[in-house]
């Protein structure tokens, strides 16, 4: 977690593993710690943090700020926006991580500056993010970033979606490392 000054600029951060394997609710608390931690360390009272924005593994309903689907951290319709907002009593915007990585770069990084960017995050799966004319693309069903589930080869392995073959099972960090 980062707490992020209109200009980009980092005030403070948090960092916690996100312990997914104990469960949707220890990950939401540990998540909302984390926010506390970093506004701790950007030394600003919580009061002028004026909203929180996640970027959560996908499939996701933008929405209602679920996560509909994500096999890595088998999750299933996880009410991510509504239970941090409970928590952290502040408007919650919740994206595509890909999306959010990829729109970083746009406001801040190495894509300043361009109209139209590609990005692809690898990592324990394939994320991505496109913004075609200084916009984010969300497509037709808010997801379409989501690269590490195309299918590259529909014999290949099975992929944690349920899929054979996706991207993110012939090069993502768990195959490749």
């Amino acid at each position: 977690a980062a707490v992020v000054d209109a200009k980009g600029k980092i005030l403070g951060a948090g960092r916690k593993k996100t312990k997914s394997e104990q469960g949707f609710a220890t990950t939401v608390q540990r998540m909302a710690a984390c926010v506390h931690e970093a506004v701790d360390a950007a030394a600003v009272p919580y009061d002028a943090i004026q909203a929180i924005g996640v970027g959560s593994p996908g499939p996701l309903d933008l929405k209602k700020g679920i996560i509909i689907n994500t096999p890595n951290l088998k999750w299933k319709d996880a009410p991510l926006k509504k239970e941090l907002k409970k928590m952290l009593q502040k408007p919650v915007y919740v994206d595509n991580d890909g999306n959010v990585g990829v729109l970083g770069e746009f406001a801040f990084g190495a894509a300043r500056g361009a109209k139209d960017v590609v990005g692809l995050f690898v990592g324990t799966g394939i994320g991505g993010g496109v913004i075609i004319n200084g916009r984010l693309l969300h497509g037709f069903n808010e997801n379409a970033g989501e690269l590490g589930h195309i299918i590259v080869n529909p014999d290949g392995p099975v992929c944690g979606c349920g899929n054979r073959g996706c991207l993110q099972t012939i090069a993502g960090s768990r195959v490749l490392l």
